[in-house]
């Protein structure tokens, strides 16, 4: 059931939750002038837990098809010279997402040169939406200084868009939340989509495309929490129509099997998993398209 794959993308999540809570509790038992702020500080960082685990990057999402047959095809990304163009704050933080997910892209391939423009691009944007504190500021210092460094791009895109959330999650704005983590995540969709030239039942890429379905869900969720916003209303509208051709997709019964591989580290094997059949396919890549070309076009100033 769906439920199953769900609880992948919390169940780590719940139990760090868990463990946090009984520390908590125990350090608010004894005499420590300090309980208080602790427990104000382990809240906090079980917000942020929840909130990751929510939304996994756009290159964790990418990551997943990255031995499935996927090429590099530069034509695919937005242009990184678009950053500038963008006038709005809705475009600005739904592109920035875009870049985010593009320069996961970027790295994948190990396309290292060219990776140096996205992060241009990014760092415009984030500036643009005043996007700044020491913790930000030493992540980009890190990843100008080791741009010829594959691990260490990959680590920094993966650390910006987890950055970029906390910070606004701290400022309280979850619609630039919903704004960036919609750009990303479509632009992720996108990629994979375009990167499957004919539909065929066997492709484990498209079956594995029927997962992203979950981080989306999940945006869904997020983004309905923002009431009377336009900009938002709109993500929730083009959000909605994607999730309903993916409710769609029939299921496969299977068994799911919960193991515990180390300690600490919980893995769901087996559940059922939905089929994507090529009428699906097609209007899913389809709607992921149309509202991708409408978050990347420039307005006229």
């Amino acid at each position: 059931m769906k439920n199953n794959k769900l609880l992948f993308f919390s169940v780590a999540g719940l139990l760090m939750i868990l463990v946090s809570c009984n520390t908590q509790k125990k350090k608010e038992s004894t005499d420590d002038p300090e309980g208080f702020q602790y427990a104000e500080m382990k809240s906090q960082q079980e917000a942020m837990e929840e909130l990751i685990y929510a939304f996994p990057s756009p290159g964790d999402m990418l990551g997943r098809f990255d031995e499935l047959g996927m090429t590099y095809r530069k034509e695919l990304l937005n242009p990184a010279s678009s950053a500038q163009h963008y006038i709005s704050s809705k475009a600005k933080a739904m592109n920035l997402g875009v870049y985010i997910a593009d320069l996961a892209f970027l790295v994948m391939f190990s396309r290292i040169s060219e990776s140096a423009d996205y992060l241009e691009a990014t760092m415009m944007l984030s500036s643009d939406l005043n996007i700044s504190n020491q913790e930000f500021e030493f992540l980009i210092e890190g990843a100008k200084n080791n741009m010829n460094n594959r691990d260490s791009i990959v680590a920094f895109s993966n650390e910006l868009f987890y950055s970029i959330v906390e910070f606004f999650e701290n400022n309280q704005q979850n619609k630039v939340i919903a704004l960036i983590a919609s750009g990303a995540y479509i632009e992720a969709m996108h990629i994979v989509f375009q990167s499957v030239n004919e539909y065929s039942p066997d492709n484990e890429l498209i079956r594995q495309l029927t997962e992203l379905q979950y981080p989306m869900k999940n945006l869904l969720d997020h983004a309905k929490k923002v009431t009377d916003d336009p900009d938002v209303d709109e993500i929730i509208e083009e959000i909605s129509s994607i999730m309903d051709t993916f409710n769609q997709l029939e299921t496969m019964e299977g068994e799911t099997k919960i193991t515990q591989d180390e300690p600490g580290v919980i893995s769901l094997t087996g559940s059922d998993r939905e089929e994507m059949d090529e009428r699906s396919f097609n209007e899913l890549k389809r709607k992921v398209e149309d509202f991708r070309t409408s978050i990347v076009k420039i307005q006229a100033e």
